[in-house]
């Protein structure tokens, strides 16, 4: 990361300064999804073959250059022999896809057109198969853009300082995911100097089909929330959500109990709807249910974009298999630190402490402590909709917006429009 991608360091005690806080909700999401990998090879093999045929894949290698970086953690020395990747620790780069086109047009107002991303997640898997450290990039952070090349040899635009999330909807102008992605993973790693391993996309229209495969998913609304533009419209209490109503609750940004509208706000909620999905997964037993362990696989192969080695069922069952001695403690989930962007109220920046949580998982080491906020953490790993601790507030110029839970405030902070699992 160059230096004007940081806002200078701040004072730890500083009120208008934004930390990190650490998620069970992710940690159970984590360790559930590996069960769930872990089971496939237990159903027959034309089945896998489908699932296989299902999830696109595109090879991005040249498209990314020569000018990398450099990789700086080294493999174990005897990796699991089932590991596909033998012991080689991975970064993985996970995307939201937020298009309007095709079945993702039909599930929104059709405003804007191409390929979008709202969700930036990079996943680290540890060489020994013992961590998992998920780092999330707020979509609307600073960042320069550079040329992206394309799949078919040209190259778009010159470098442009933008929004981060811009950088998907530049390679993706023709409407190629693989090109999207390549140009996402460019501005990522020129950010972050993490060198990304693999990647995977994920969209709206298979969103909708998973959560439709579990018969929807219950959620605890705190009070009345509605937005015209996501086509929401809840009243407060216990509700059973569809796809296409979980959607909504997960896109939404303005409206009626929304927060401030900003996209800091409905991360909480994302993440909520996440563990909602994974309470659904384990009440309905469906690890062992093999006609609605089919019926969810198929839905989430079917929303998938993913580099070659991640299109196949058997590599990422592989993977899961060798982190199957990973606990819910092994399992971190932050959003990268960052402040307002002084010249762009409407933007923020990634400070000082960002680059330490980047350099850290590219040389495969934990986290520091005191940027996980794991002194804070809840130590049954239950979703809460409350906290006992105060919220900070995130700078922006001269003013201040609510926090928004996931970025940089506990549960309570004040503006927080995010809902509870029951």
């Amino acid at each position: 990361m160059t230096a004007r991608h940081y806002a200078p360091p701040r004072s730890r005690c500083c009120s208008h300064s934004r930390t990190t806080t650490r998620h069970p909700v992710l940690r159970r999401f984590a360790l559930v999804t590996t069960a769930l990998l872990v089971a496939v090879p237990s159903t027959a093999w034309a089945v896998i073959t489908d699932w296989n045929s299902r999830i696109d894949t595109f090879e991005i290698g040249d498209q990314l250059g020569t000018s990398r970086p450099t990789v700086r953690a080294k493999p174990v020395e005897n990796p699991d022999p089932i590991d596909p990747f033998d012991g080689r620790p991975l970064n993985v780069a996970v995307f939201g896809s937020d298009s309007r086109e095709g079945d993702n047009g039909k599930l929104t107002d059709h405003a804007s057109s191409g390929l979008r991303s709202d969700v930036t997640m990079i996943v680290h898997v540890s060489a020994e198969r013992d961590r998992i450290d998920v780092v999330s990039i707020p979509r609307d952070t600073t960042v320069t853009i550079p040329p992206c090349t394309l799949s078919d040899g040209t190259e778009n635009g010159l470098p442009w300082t933008t929004k981060f999330n811009a950088a998907f909807s530049r390679g993706g102008e023709q409407g190629n995911v693989g090109d999207a992605a390549a140009c996402a993973i460019k501005t990522l790693e020129e950010v972050t100097n993490v060198r990304i391993d693999q990647f995977v996309v994920v969209d709206f229209s298979g969103f909708v089909s998973m959560i439709d495969a579990l018969g929807g998913v219950t959620m605890k609304i705190p009070h009345d929330m509605s937005s015209s533009k996501a086509k929401l419209k809840l009243t407060k209490g216990t509700k059973r959500l569809n796809g296409k109503t979980a959607l909504a609750f997960a896109r939404a940004r303005t409206g009626e109990g929304l927060g401030d509208g900003s996209d800091l706000s409905r991360l909480d909620r994302q993440h909520e709807l996440v563990a909602a999905v994974v309470g659904e997964v384990v009440k309905r037993n469906l690890l062992t249910s093999s006609p609605s362990l089919y019926s969810f696989v198929n839905a989430v192969t079917d929303s998938l974009t993913t580099s070659p080695a991640f299109g196949s069922v058997q590599t990422i069952a592989g993977l899961a298999y060798s982190l199957r001695n990973a606990k819910a403690a092994d399992v971190t989930a932050i959003t990268a630190p960052y402040s307002g962007d002084p010249n762009d109220r409407a933007n923020v920046v990634l400070t000082a402490d960002a680059q330490e949580v980047f350099d850290a998982l590219a040389e495969d080491r934990p986290i520091p402590s005191r940027l996980t906020g794991a002194d804070d953490a809840d130590p049954s790993g239950a979703p809460s909709s409350s906290s006992k601790k105060g919220a900070g507030k995130g700078s922006a110029g001269s003013s201040t917006r609510p926090s928004g839970g996931v970025s940089g405030a506990p549960a309570s902070a004040p503006g927080r429009s995010g809902a509870a699992v029951p």
